[in-house]
């Protein structure tokens, strides 16, 4: 079985962030300004989106708009629609 994006979306992964240990006490609530772009990977891509991208590309897209579905077949699955990229990253 396998997990196939559709009208214009694209199935990511995120790269996972390193908990930096802190050498100064914060308070317990604090919480580090999240960037509002993230880096991310294609895993497939739904056949109409606007423009080009293959598995394994790179993307930047807006953070606030990944959207975290869980399943019970697929475990977590991360999309984005195409219109929250904001650019490819080419080689």
């Amino acid at each position: 079985m396998n997990f196939r994006p559709v009208q214009r979306h694209i199935h990511i992964t995120k790269e996972e962030k390193s908990q930096e240990e802190s050498l100064v006490l914060l308070p317990e609530d604090y919480k580090k300004k999240e960037d509002p772009y993230q880096v991310v990977t294609v895993v497939s891509a739904a056949y109409d989106i606007r423009f080009d991208l293959n598995p394994g590309d790179k993307v930047i897209v807006d953070a606030k708009m990944i959207q975290e579905i869980k399943t019970d077949i697929f475990g977590t699955i991360n999309v984005i629609c195409d219109n929250y990229v904001v650019g490819v990253i080419t080689q």
